[in-house]
């Protein structure tokens, strides 16, 4: 009797487990953000992927630069609230939260120490 008693105790202990594990959100896709160098007149827009990747995921957005550029001012503007942070490249990465924001349109705008600007828009 106790046998059986202390196997389904280890049997549901054993399930509860595996169903958190189960509920975990690992479904919820990464948003990537494409990331262009702002238009100068009479010059064309490209993609600045060589150096700064840039995605949306639970709340958080990620940057990660390939290469230290300095550091940057990035603003993240919704239509409800604006975030800014200054960032070093020479991290790699970095992150800025924006749970808080809700569903809706953003922009992101990121300055260089050397004035080049560069923009990216996403919709949550």
């Amino acid at each position: 009797m106790r046998t059986k008693f202390l196997a389904t105790i280890l049997l549901v202990f054993g399930l509860s487990i595996s169903m958190v594990a189960a509920t975990d959100d690992n479904s919820t896709p990464r948003l990537p953000i494409e990331i262009i160098k702002k238009e100068i007149p009479n010059q064309p827009r490209h993609l600045t992927s060589n150096f700064l990747e840039c995605y949306y995921y639970s709340g958080v957005l990620y940057f990660m630069f390939s290469s230290d550029i300095g550091d940057v001012e990035i603003s993240v503007i919704s239509e409800t609230n604006t975030w800014m942070k200054t960032m070093e490249t020479s991290d790699g990465m970095d992150e800025i939260c924006i749970a808080n924001g809700g569903a809706g349109s953003y922009s992101v705008e990121i300055v260089t120490e050397y004035g080049e600007c560069f923009t990216g828009n996403f919709e949550l």
